[in-house]
């Protein structure tokens, strides 16, 4: 039997959706803003609160991996939780678990009781929450927008530009808070950024749609969904490859710095900076294209340019040229990124569009965590020239990759004119 993603259903809901305000876009806007800066807070806070009480690099950083690891394996799992719960619930009762989670830490460290062991037990738990979170985040745009091509594209970019900017000013609010309270106040405060975040969700953001009916999707049939379609599975690969691509840099920029600008670490703060600010700056320019623009060429474009424009790393490059280059990189990716979440919520299916977008959130996460561990083994086993190529030959075969996926894209209306994925046996 092949469904039309239920097309009648989806007829009415779409009608319902686009006819309905988007009133909580904003209140959605500022919880996202407010829940980022408590990232970034726990970000400087963790690592330095194992610093102060172990003096080990080690620790620190299995934290932080632990942190990372449950968005990766739990996200197929997290899908479906957020899904039945629906994505308003679910994001609400994440930030309230990770608001507790979060100050358990400080508390447990200011009495003495805390170990290695238990913290990596919090850190790993508090994971677990996020991953469904990264698919909910995404999927509660569309719920809140509508279907309205041009509506969600611009909501999708400014949602990204706000997130960078708040990443952007939450690390260095996030290392003076440090420096004036202590690594457990700054966790406190992360943990009432998560709490302030659910009471704007809750308070503000309306409903949407209801907890899917499709909640007992498998994770096969979330793979099915994807794969059938051309356009998002080869997507999903080249994001899994650019994302790696994207991180292994962040890791090498460090050491070329230190390799060839005799470890001038301004440079590498010129640099990090220099992307943040084109990144941010192209997320805030895809909202003024996407109204001009159809969506899969923008996206498209950006992610070819910012690969191409990675080929300037294979020429030696003074520490200007180089933050101009990731300048660019940046100011395309943040031009890309926006359409694209776009497109994949218009293009899956209402009833599993938090399952299939906790798949991709996955693969992505993956491909950064891959780039992050492979490329400090590179340059130790293959020195700073081949893992410079490797990285550049891994960001373009991804744009590749999502081009490819692109060459596919074809409108093929249902009654609003959106182009739909069809489901074969998806619950089978």
């Amino acid at each position: 039997m092949v469904l039309s993603a239920g097309r009648r259903d989806h007829n009415r809901d779409d009608s319902n959706a686009n006819a309905r305000p988007a009133t909580g876009f904003r209140p959605l806007v500022i919880a996202e803003v407010v829940s980022t800066t408590g990232v970034q807070c726990n970000l400087i806070g963790l690592p330095w609160l194992v610093l102060a009480a172990s003096q080990s690099p080690r620790a620190a950083g299995l934290v932080m991996a632990t942190q990372l690891l449950p968005l990766a394996l739990f996200a197929p799992l997290g899908g479906q939780l957020a899904a039945r719960f629906g994505n308003r619930r679910w994001m609400i009762m994440a930030d309230l678990a990770r608001c507790g989670l979060t100050a358990a830490i400080p508390t447990l460290q200011l009495n003495g009781v805390l170990n290695l062991e238990g913290l990596l037990l919090i850190v790993f738990v508090a994971g677990m929450f996020g991953a469904p979170y990264l698919a909910a985040q995404q999927a509660i745009v569309g719920d809140v927008i509508g279907q309205d091509e041009a509506r969600l594209g611009q909501s999708t970019s400014l949602l990204q530009g706000a997130v960078r900017l708040a990443g952007m000013l939450g690390s260095p609010m996030a290392a003076g808070l440090v420096a004036v309270l202590g690594a457990p106040g700054v966790l406190y405060i992360n943990a009432a950024a998560y709490a302030a975040s659910a009471s704007i969700v809750l308070w503000f953001v309306p409903g949407g749609c209801r907890p899917s009916d499709n909640g007992s999707l498998r994770f096969s049939g979330t793979v099915r969904l994807l794969l059938r379609d051309r356009l998002l599975s080869f997507w999903t690969l080249g994001t899994f490859l650019t994302e790696a691509a994207w991180q292994a840099i962040f890791v090498a920029v460090p050491i070329l710095v230190v390799s060839r600008y005799h470890g001038d670490v301004t440079i590498v703060g010129m640099v990090f900076g220099a992307f943040g600010i084109g990144a941010l700056l192209g997320s805030f320019a895809a909202v003024w294209a996407v109204k001009r623009f159809p969506l899969v060429p923008l996206a498209t474009l950006g992610k070819v340019v910012q690969g191409l424009t990675f080929c300037l790393l294979l020429i030696g490059l003074t520490p200007v040229s180089l933050a101009v280059c990731l300048l660019t990189a940046g100011l395309f990716n943040g031009m890309s990124n926006g359409p694209a979440a776009a497109v994949r919520l218009l293009r899956i299916p209402i009833e599993a569009r938090t399952q299939v977008l906790s798949l991709t959130s996955a693969m992505s996460q993956l491909g950064g965590s891959f780039g992050l561990a492979a490329c400090g083994f590179a340059f130790t086993l293959f020195g700073e020239s081949a893992t410079i190529h490797g990285i550049v030959a891994t960001q373009c075969i991804g744009f590749i990759l999502f081009a490819v996926g692109s060459s596919a894209w074809q409108r093929l209306p249902d009654s609003h004119g959106k182009r739909r994925l069809e489901t074969d046996n998806a619950t089978e």
